[in-house]
C-alpha cells in the first residue's frame, strides 16, 4: 500500500531495480544495524502519480516487520496521508535530519504496538521511515540516509 497511490503498484526484486525503472536513486541508510536483514523484504514501487518506492526491512530473523521506508518524487507541497505502519499518533516533534526541518511521529500501529516515524523533505524528495526501535535508532537511521544533490 502506497499512500496518495493512484497509479499501477509494481513489485521490484531489487533496489536497483527499483530505481532503474523508477527514474530515480532509491536511498538506503549507510548506518544498518545487525538486527535488520538485507536485502529489503519488499519493494513496491510505482511511477505515476508520482514516482514512489516502499520497502520493507525485516528482523535479522527474517520474521517480524521492523523498518519501512517510503520515498516518493514530487513538488506538490502536501505530504501524502494517512502514514504507513502509524494508525494513532501520540506525538508529534520538530527534529534536525541533516540539517533539514523534520517531524518525529511517535504512535501506534493498529495492533496496538508502539512505533516511532520520521519524515521530512529535501528539494523534490520526501522521505518517510518508520520503526519499531526507539525514537534515537531512528533518527540514527534517517540521519544515515543521504540524497545526492540536486
Amino acid at each position: 500500500y502506497l499512500p496518495g497511490s493512484a497509479g499501477e503498484v509494481k513489485e521490484y526484486d531489487s533496489v536497483e531495480e527499483a530505481a532503474s525503472e523508477l527514474g530515480f536513486d532509491v536511498i538506503v541508510p549507510v548506518y544498518f544495524p545487525s538486527y535488520l536483514s538485507w536485502p529489503p523484504d519488499e519493494i513496491l514501487g510505482q511511477s505515476k502519480p508520482f514516482p514512489m518506492v516502499q520497502m520493507t526491512f525485516l528482523a535479522s530473523d527474517r520474521r517480524t516487520e521492523i523498518l519501512l521506508i517510503y520515498q516518493m518524487v514530487s513538488d506538490r507541497p502536501d505530504l501524502p496521508e494517512p502514514l504507513p505502519w502509524i494508525k494513532t499518533t501520540d506525538q508529534k516533534i520538530t527534529v534536525n535530519i541533516n540539517n533539514i526541518q523534520g517531524e518525529l511521529i511517535v504512535g501506534k500501529r493498529a495492533n496496538g504496538d508502539a512505533v516511532n516515524g520520521v519524515r521530512w523533505r529535501v528539494n523534490d524528495r520526501y522521505f518517510l521511515v518508520v520503526t519499531n526501535q526507539p525514537v534515537q535508532e531512528l533518527l540514527a537511521l534517517a540521519r544515515s540516509m543521504y540524497p545526492n544533490p540536486p
